[in-house]
């Protein structure tokens, strides 16, 4: 299952939001939830594509999919609790 987020972090008023649009695939037969490989344009911000794949691929070691349950809240979770992305703009 392919779908995608677009994460905002708020940033002091002066400053705009800063948001960045994750591709994220379920494996409903494992049930890992990870960051899907899809080329990105090259404004996008590469080192926020790589901190996204961390933090999944962390939650998914020390969280392992027990059968039949789904990772995707808890993996989305994680994600909005540990992603810091660098200001800038839209990533």
């Amino acid at each position: 299952m392919l779908f995608f987020l677009q994460l905002t972090q708020r940033l002091p008023v002066p400053q705009e939001p800063v948001n960045i649009i994750v591709p994220i695939v379920y494996d409903m037969a494992t049930g890992l939830t990870q960051q899907a490989d899809i080329p990105r344009q090259h404004s996008s911000s590469g080192a926020a594509a790589l901190m996204v794949s961390n933090i999944l691929r962390r939650f998914n070691e020390l969280h392992p999919a027990r059968q039949g349950e789904c990772t995707i809240f808890a993996s989305v979770h994680e994600l909005m609790a540990n992603l810091n992305l660098p200001p800038g703009g839209r990533q």
